[in-house]
């Protein structure tokens, strides 16, 4: 943990700030009621000011794909993008943590608790890209185990360790992503295989059109036919025109094209339309939610398929 205070006498506190964001994983960026209006010495917004430590500090962790939480003091509302600086605006888009005075230690406890998913997902991350772990017993255990855990958080993670063009693109895809989970359009989660991570999009707890993959060489979509078939047999035609292929059981495409998204996002609403004329909306099974082990069989098929061939998974999966 780094704190922006108390440094060596004689360290250039720029150098020492940055070099230190080199290696963050987390940054929290604590806003207060005054936080949006402060102003320095000479009554000019310090917000305004590229050179101000606050403003630095935040725009190279955002720049360099930290993960920046805006921690929100005492009820302070979250500022809108019009309050900030253009380096700054993405800040908006963070979920935001709330933390009170009176239920200080209690709000910190919890926000440490729902970062240690994603710190665990950046751990094995880094692992995974250096090749095979180091065989001990904590990470044999790890490498054994698999887990889902609820949310995107915990995939994005996974994502700064790649190159940077596999890097742009599970961006794009876990962008795309949390804008369904917005639009409440699937229920994320994030599942630790043993090589490779994967972003669930689920629609009924269970089952979901697509999963966005991220292994060691590769990021890639992978579509699920009987899911389509079930839930948005409508939107078959369109998505196999812009794969230029048939949707198969396990089919999968690393050309994702905004207008692939476009139609993938059109077959999501087809099957929420489709699941609140048949049955109505349900709630997720809640040993999904619980972040429980899971049968890797079940949750990630080891075959990866190119998109012109299909195959039938066993019934176990």
């Amino acid at each position: 943990m780094f704190f922006d205070v108390g440094l060596a006498p004689g360290l250039d506190y720029v150098d020492a700030i940055e070099e230190a964001l080199k290696s963050c994983t987390v940054l929290f960026a604590v806003i207060g009621p005054r936080w949006v209006d402060a102003t320095d010495e000479h009554g000019k917004r310090r917000l305004d000011d590229p050179t101000d430590l606050v403003v630095r500090e935040i725009a190279t962790a955002l720049r360099n794909d930290v993960q920046v939480v805006p921690v929100l003091l005492d009820g302070t509302v979250m500022p809108t993008s019009g309050d900030l600086p253009t380096k700054l605006r993405p800040l908006v888009r963070r979920n935001a943590a709330t933390v009170k005075h009176d239920t200080f230690e209690s709000d910190l406890a919890k926000l440490l608790t729902q970062l240690k998913p994603f710190l665990r997902g950046r751990e094995r991350s880094a692992a995974q890209s250096r090749g095979a772990m180091q065989e001990h017993p904590a990470e044999t255990s790890v490498r054994q185990e698999t887990e889902l855990v609820p949310g995107s958080a915990a995939f994005r993670s996974t994502i700064p360790d790649g190159p940077p063009a596999r890097r742009e693109l599970l961006l794009r895809l876990t962008g795309w992503a949390e804008q369904l989970a917005q639009n409440q359009l699937v229920a994320p989660a994030t599942f630790y295989g043993k090589t490779r991570t994967t972003l669930l999009l689920r629609i009924d707890g269970k089952s979901g059109l697509v999963t966005v993959y991220n292994d060691a060489k590769s990021a890639y979509l992978q579509l699920s036919r009987s899911v389509f078939e079930r839930f948005a047999p409508g939107s078959i035609s369109v998505v196999e025109s812009l794969i230029k292929s048939r949707i198969g059981q396990g089919t999968t495409t690393r050309d994702v094209s905004p207008e692939l998204l476009d139609a993938l996002t059109q077959a999501y609403r087809e099957a929420a339309t489709k699941r609140t004329l048949d049955v109505g909306f349900t709630d997720p099974p809640k040993d999904v939610w619980r972040g429980e082990k899971v049968s890797e069989i079940a949750a990630e098929p080891d075959l990866v398929v190119d998109h012109e061939r299909d195959f039938s998974p066993p019934d176990a999966r």
